[in-house]
């Protein structure tokens, strides 16, 4: 506010154009209308006026063509595994990559590993290669998923990379030694990983309390790498008691597990009802 900006006058940029009307306070309003056909045009509206407020410069845009949305890309599996449009991929941790193209309908054949490397690796019709889990996915995403704008797929590969690099590794540094009998157990890095991990699902709890997706009003890659990360914990160590503490967070990932392109791809999730605490089978180590 002490910039210029203003919650209401923000709201009155946009509610003529939306059919509607708007009002609030300086550090708080809002606008509802019924013309819902002009919303990109809106979201420009209000971009335009934070620039003209802020004295900000529009970043250019972008010469890299933007993921396509899931319109333009809807198209039937079978004409497109018999037109030859098939990418092949191969490498553990696939899911995020085939939950990507279940959204944009593309068909994607499994292959053996390349190489004997885990990473994941996709090929593309034309035979380009794209390596690693997070960049075939949005190679393989709608533009729902990839982020409308600069901005948002900003904003969805920040979260990407925190799920990926933070999340992901601290919730398998305390569950995988317990359910892994090839996996070492070292009780005081599975301890640290477990206080590490609650640290992040409190935060992530507080976060959900006001919004349902990681990114905008839609499901994005990075709710769905978010959702992978937390899988696990999901699955072998918070019960119902555990998930009484974190109950905007289970909420935010039973709505994106049971989305239908994702769920086709990772099954009904059975939530942990006991939680595994010590090892079956370990290899010791003090």
């Amino acid at each position: 506010m002490d910039a210029g900006l203003k919650a209401n006058e923000w709201t009155s940029s946009v509610s003529s154009l939306m059919k509607g009307k708007g009002g609030g306070k300086a550090e708080s309003a809002q606008a509802i209308g019924s013309n819902t056909s002009c919303l990109q045009e809106a979201i420009s509206k209000a971009t335009e006026y934070v620039h003209t407020k802020l004295n900000i410069t529009p970043p250019h845009k972008s010469t890299v063509e933007p993921a396509k949305s899931q319109n333009s890309t809807k198209t039937s599996k079978k004409s497109q595994s018999t037109g030859g449009s098939v990418y092949t991929l191969c490498g553990a941790d696939q899911s995020a990559v085939l939950i990507s193209a279940n959204y944009s309908s593309l068909t994607v054949q499994q292959a053996p590993t390349d190489n004997g490397s885990h990473t994941v690796c996709l090929t593309t019709p034309a035979g380009e290669k794209v390596r690693g889990t997070a960049a075939a996915a949005y190679c393989l995403s709608t533009q729902q998923l990839a982020g409308h704008d600069l901005l948002s797929q900003t904003q969805v590969l920040e979260w990407c990379s925190f799920a990926d690099k933070e999340v992901k590794c601290c919730i398998l540094g305390w569950v995988l030694p317990l359910i892994d009998s090839k996996a070492t157990f070292n009780k005081q890095s599975v301890d640290a990983s477990q206080r590490e991990a609650h640290k992040i699902m409190d935060k992530l709890n507080s976060l959900f309390l006001h919004q349902t997706y990681a990114v905008g009003e839609r499901v994005t890659l990075g709710d769905i790498h978010l959702m992978l990360a937390l899988l696990p914990a999901y699955q072998h160590v918070l019960d119902e008691t555990a998930r009484r503490k974190y109950r905007s967070l289970t909420r935010w990932f039973n709505t994106i597990a049971k989305q239908p392109h994702i769920n086709t791809v990772i099954g009904d999730v059975q939530l942990c009802s006991k939680p595994i605490t010590t090892p079956a089978k370990a290899k010791s180590k003090n």
